[in-house]
């Protein structure tokens, strides 16, 4: 649905200059969050799949596992979720 907004006289004029502007921000600023949305997601999916293949994590997905795959999947979930969900409580800082 587009909004089309007629002006007669300057007070409407600088309304609509302050919808605009307010407009163009809101998207410039939502598209920016996207995109940094986007590439932190990326690194943290590329970080936890590489922290899955050293050290403790590496013997889970081997053939030498006593965890089921069920387990080895639920347990990655759980642990994702977790180190996701703490990122999110200290990451959104007040501006």
């Amino acid at each position: 649905m587009t909004q089309t907004m007629t002006c007669n006289s300057g007070t409407d004029q600088l309304a609509l200059a302050a919808y605009t502007n307010m407009r163009r921000r809101f998207t410039r600023q939502g598209i920016s969050i996207a995109i940094l949305s986007g590439i932190v997601y990326g690194l943290f999916t590329t970080f936890m799949t590489l922290a899955m293949t050293l050290g403790v994590w590496k013997d889970w997905g081997s053939a030498n596992s006593t965890l089921s795959p069920f387990v080895q999947t639920y347990l990655v979930g759980t642990l994702g979720s977790g180190i996701l969900c703490l990122w999110g409580a200290f990451g959104p800082w007040p501006s």
